[in-house]
């Protein structure tokens, strides 16, 4: 505290030095650079170029030195700006540039990374007839380094040699840097080869940015076993951070216990170790084993290793610990849970902590909105999404691609076509470039809301612009089609695609199936292999429930014998459903046989077609065996199932069987339908059983009645 207030005394002293100077009490260019000095050893390069401007107004002429101390405290406050603009203002106040004006103007463009400037100067100085020192080119190696631009750092260091200045230490450990920033491992060895032969000794440094720079994790195990290097941690960790990029885990753990027997190590030797989640896992424990606190960047480090490997909750744990144990969470940490929350579906989580961000710090950055957002997809909550992009824009965090896209990902989960548009525009009304996932969520909208006219709106735009549409915004519009019954814009959206793929074909024959255009449906089935795809099962299906609208059954037998051991219960169901409709109750049974062949436990529509089959051919005995056996394997026949039996018990002259089939469905709460009334009452009239048709039809609408007022009753309770 006290050298922060000596310091304060000091540069302000020195600027009322400069006021009573500026004042008329014998001005002097000394004087003012002493006061300048000061005010640069304070920062404040403000006042200085102000007082440098007033310098002239005052007849006071600034020389070399005047420029310099203000050029330098531009540079350390970063205003590489205002250095190179002093630096080429100099021949204005008659003063000419020397090589520490041009040292520090590259110096100036080293916070900034401004190489090609700091380039610039060393022609400017050539030009000028200074020559270059070995300051400036290393100073000019430098920036050229920190943005790893290695091949003018090399070269600086040959231009060095052309001009007869010996490179020293500094500047081949500044090329160096700049290789290893760049993974430019080949020009670091070959600079590591030369530092001898220009009889410049390695250090630890040479070595480090080498093993860095190294791709090879073999040849940085080299590199770590010479001498200097190997008495260095940072060389050692170096090598370690190879072997883990390399995917080399077991020879990675391997170094780091070697490591920490041979030399001190540090937190980031156990960074760089950070492989797979089981390796992970385990870092945070072994560096606290040799006394060391983990840091907040080798817990994230740790969360995301395991959340790439689909431990989250090994990452949520990680996480917890290090909260636990008084470690301070950044924004990186708190981004690891929403992510981790949502992937382990705690959706709630993860918008709680992210609610707990908008009030506290670390604030919220877009990567915790995006991360949010995401969560909801789950949820299909579209609304909350929303929500989230509101707040996004009124915390003035622009939202980006991967935001837009996360929320038109939520609106299309939920059909929501209608918010899926506004998103869309919004996204093109912020300027963000919208790309083929963008697309491809906004078509899947347009597809789940049977928006067709939409959708090739969309598709029409896409292919238009400047983002090639892909297969799966394809996709959603052929799947939008056939929603809307438009089987036939298949062919020629078909016909653009260059490589449909088995996903397309299984959404045009949907598209054909619900058209119940079933030749369609078999021409695509037989292309199907000619594009050396696989035939899935959803293929089969679409083809069955094409013939099944069709009443096409002789087909549907045909491909089920073709792949006995591509069906499932659905694509069964298919097949005896058609069989019905033809009325071919054999062939039905004889779909139903198979299925209980091939080990498939039929459902309740496997029974309700099959029954359906038997009605038709008034097989009642048959029907009354399968409607024991759905209550015998606790399936609900549906209405229409009772409806088919009491038909088929009246086709055969066994109305007491009727009436039992009556019964059963009055049992089960279900309200007769026209049919089921209708068999009934012919029942009561032919047998005479003392029950009039006019006390069945009344007994009948009570009991519907009574289930419809039950049934409603128990949804407004349910609400």
């Amino acid at each position: 505290m006290s050298s922060c207030a000596a310091e304060d005394r000091s540069w302000r002293s020195a600027l009322a030095t400069l006021s009573d100077l500026l004042a008329g009490r014998k001005p002097n260019i000394r004087h003012c650079n002493e006061a300048f000095g000061t005010l640069a050893t304070s920062g404040r390069w403000q006042e200085i170029l102000h007082l440098f401007e007033v310098l002239p107004v005052e007849r006071l002429q600034p020389d070399v030195a005047t420029c310099s101390i203000a050029m330098r405290a531009c540079a350390h406050g970063t205003q590489w700006v205002h250095a190179l603009r002093l630096l080429f203002q100099m021949p204005k106040y008659l003063v000419q540039p020397n090589t520490i004006s041009f040292n520090t103007g590259m110096s100036a463009c080293t916070n900034g990374g401004h190489w090609e400037r700091a380039w610039d100067l060393v022609a400017s100085m050539r030009q000028a007839g200074i020559p270059p020192d070995s300051t400036g080119f290393n100073t000019c190696t430098n920036v050229c380094a920190s943005v790893g631009a290695w091949g003018a750092a090399v070269t600086l260091l040959t231009q060095s040699v052309l001009a007869q200045v010996s490179p020293d230490v500094i500047g081949f450990n500044s090329a160096l840097k700049g290789c290893a920033v760049a993974e430019a491992w080949q020009p670091a060895c070959h600079l590591l080869r030369q530092m001898p032969e220009k009889l410049v000794r390695p250090t630890a440094r040479s070595y480090s940015s080498s093993i860095t720079a190294t791709l090879i994790w073999a040849r940085a195990l080299d590199l770590g076993a010479l001498s200097v290097a190997s008495e260095s941690v940072v060389c050692r960790n170096g090598v370690v951070a190879a072997a883990s990029r390399a995917g080399v885990w077991a020879r990675a753990a391997a170094l780091l216990a070697a490591l920490c027997h041979e030399v001190e190590p540090n937190i980031v030797s156990f960074g760089g170790a950070v492989g797979p989640w089981p390796h992970a896992a385990a870092l945070a424990v072994a560096a606290t084993s040799v006394g060391l606190r983990p840091t907040v960047v080798l817990y994230n480090s740790i969360a995301n290793a395991c959340g790439e490997d689909g431990r989250w909750s090994t990452a949520l744990l990680a996480l917890e610990d290090m909260i636990q144990v008084s470690t301070t969470p950044t924004i990186v940490t708190y981004n690891c849970l929403i992510r981790a929350s949502a992937q382990q579906g705690l959706w709630e989580r993860s918008l709680e902590i992210l609610q707990a961000l908008m009030t506290a710090a670390p604030l919220p950055d877009e990567i915790s909105f995006n991360s949010a957002i995401a969560a909801l997809s789950e949820i299909y909550d579209w609304p909350r999404a929303l929500d989230l992009l509101q707040h996004m824009e009124k915390r003035k965090l622009p939202p980006d691609t991967v935001t837009y896209n996360s929320v038109l990902n939520v609106c299309a989960q939920d059909g929501e076509w209608i918010a899926a548009v506004a998103v869309f525009d919004r996204m093109i009304s912020a300027d963000v470039r919208p790309n083929e996932i963008s697309y491809s969520s906004l078509l899947s909208a347009c597809d789940k809301g049977s928006r067709w006219q939409l959708a090739l709106s969309v598709l029409r735009s896409l292919r238009l612009g400047e983002v090639l549409p892909g297969i799966m915004s394809f996709n959603s519009a052929v799947n939008a089609c056939g929603r809307g019954g438009h089987w036939w814009r298949f062919l020629s959206l078909l016909c653009s695609l260059p490589r449909p793929d088995a996903v397309t074909y299984s959404s045009g024959l949907t598209a054909c199936s619900l058209s119940a255009a079933w030749q369609m449906t078999v021409a695509l089935l037989k292309e199907i292999p000619k594009r050396q795809l696989a035939t899935g099962l959803l293929c089969y299906i679409s083809v069955l429930s094409a013939c099944q609208r069709s009443g096409i059954w002789r087909l549907s037998l045909a491909l089920l014998r073709s792949e006995p051991g591509a069906w499932d219960v659905a694509s069964f169901n298919n097949a005896v459903g058609v069989c019905a409709r033809a009325g071919r109750w054999r062939h039905a049974m004889a779909v139903f046989d198979t299925m209980l062949g091939s080990r498939y436990v039929p459902d309740a529509i496997s029974f309700g077609s099959s029954i359906r089959a038997l009605a038709e051919g008034s097989k009642w005995a048959e029907v009354l065996e399968l409607l024991d056996a759905m209550e015998d394997s606790a399936l609900d026949p549906e209405l229409i199932t009772y409806s088919f039996a009491m038909a088929a018990c009246n086709r055969g002259g066994q109305y007491h069987q009727s009436f039992r089939v009556l019964a059963s469905m009055a049992s089960r709460r279900l309200c007769a339908d026209v049919v089921a009334l209708g068999c009934g009452l012919e029942a009561a009239e032919i047998t005479c059983n003392g029950v009039s048709a006019a006390d069945l039809a009344g007994e009948i609408h009570r009991q519907n009645l009574q289930a419809l007022a039950e049934g409603l009753a128990k949804r407004f309770n349910d609400s």
